[in-house]
């Protein structure tokens, strides 16, 4: 999995949670936090996360949360749009085991943009489209076929209209 630079905002200090009795809560709430998933898509996110302490060393981070999604159209390339609307629920542990389950609370703060980009990142559909009858390019000539004709030369019965 690729590493990210957290954004300040996502990165929520937990220290006086830990110092807390089990069952003590602390909520955050998003607000149009910029998370890079891929090179040419974003998300906007926001939303309310609830972290709770559940053990000595230990937080779980749950809650709903909104990513705007903007990418390129997967058939014309035109910039799209998407909305999901997602859960959260993600361990954090002090000290956590090898796996990638459990995320690390490192100096004392948690990082949701980690939980929030794998969420948002297994959510994405296949293929995002412009609008859901996007024409796409045509592979003869290159027009967006969304906003102009071909203009290839047709054979007869060849129609890429």
């Amino acid at each position: 999995m690729d590493e990210i630079s957290p954004s300040a905002n996502l990165l929520i200090p937990v220290g006086e949670l830990l110092a807390g009795e089990s069952g003590k809560s602390k909520v955050c709430y998003l607000q149009q936090e910029s998370i890079v998933l891929t090179e040419d898509t974003k998300a906007e996110v926001s939303g309310k996360i609830t972290l709770t302490k559940t053990a000595k060393d230990a937080v779980i981070a749950r809650g709903q949360f909104r990513a705007e999604i903007t990418a390129p159209c997967a058939r014309c390339l035109d910039e799209a749009h998407l909305s999901l609307n997602l859960n959260l629920e993600q361990e954090y542990e002090v000290s956590p085991p090898a796996d990638e389950e459990v995320l690390p609370i490192f100096e004392g703060k948690v990082n949701l943009e980690k939980a929030i980009y794998r969420e948002t990142l297994v959510n994405l559909p296949v293929k995002i489209l412009c609008q859901e009858n996007c024409r796409g390019i045509c592979a003869g000539c290159g027009v967006n076929l969304n906003r102009e004709k071909c203009r290839c030369k047709k054979s007869a019965g060849e129609n890429r209209e």
